[in-house]
């Protein structure tokens, strides 16, 4: 093995310690502090208001996230690479989890600030009941989960990231289906969402500066 050859090999072990280390950082961090939000919600269910239903399910998805979709990471990235302990289907199950839940907590909070943007502009004549917000948030949840399981059905496919330590939607793969998948998840999943928030926010903004 020449000079050059060892110095990148070193480089990138070195990075993939870093990497690891930060990202056990965040699964603990991650796992402290909304595992402790979503305790004080359990212990003081008066808290759970209608302004607060929807926030409660995205800590609960940021836990979940922390505890399901971090550790195989862990490992990809201190041993180097996902192939040397674990294996495609270990891939593809955690490329769902972060998925899914990353997904329910991004629709979850384009619903907030809709809610919030009606409710400040005053066009909702009272609070949406608590039942409506549940229907809001079974709704975001079920379409995450409908994108999220499609790749595992076979329309769209999960697979390794460009450095074969995280897994992800599989960006490299040329089928009609994956092509029609990625397509759908640009506009729903990144250019609509971005909007509606931009939108939402933008008004927000607008009606407490004139305020």
């Amino acid at each position: 093995m020449n000079v050059s050859n060892s110095s990148f090999i070193a480089s990138t072990t070195w990075v993939n310690a870093l990497a690891g280390t930060w990202i056990a950082i965040v699964f603990v961090a991650g796992t402290v502090f909304n595992g402790s939000t979503l305790l004080v919600f359990v212990r003081e269910p008066k808290l759970v208001t209608e302004n607060n239903m929807l926030i409660v399910a995205i800590v609960g998805n940021g836990l979940c996230m922390c505890l399901f979709g971090s550790g195989p990471v862990i490992v990809a990235e201190f041993s180097g690479h996902w192939d040397i302990y674990l294996g495609p289907t270990t891939c593809k199950a955690d490329a769902f989890i972060v998925y899914f839940f990353g997904l329910s907590s991004l629709f979850l909070h384009v619903a907030i600030a809709v809610h919030r943007c009606l409710e400040i502009k005053q066009v909702l004549s009272n609070h949406i009941s608590k039942q409506k917000l549940m229907c809001v948030l079974v709704v975001c949840m079920s379409a995450a989960l409908c994108l999220s399981v499609s790749p595992l059905l076979g329309f769209g496919s999960y697979g390794l990231e460009a450095h074969g330590t995280s897994c992800g939607l599989h960006w490299k793969d040329r089928s009609a289906g994956a092509r029609a998948f990625i397509i759908i998840n640009m506009v729903f999943c990144y250019s609509v969402p971005i909007l509606i928030l931009a939108i939402c926010y933008g008004l927000i903004l607008r009606t407490v500066i004139l305020f």
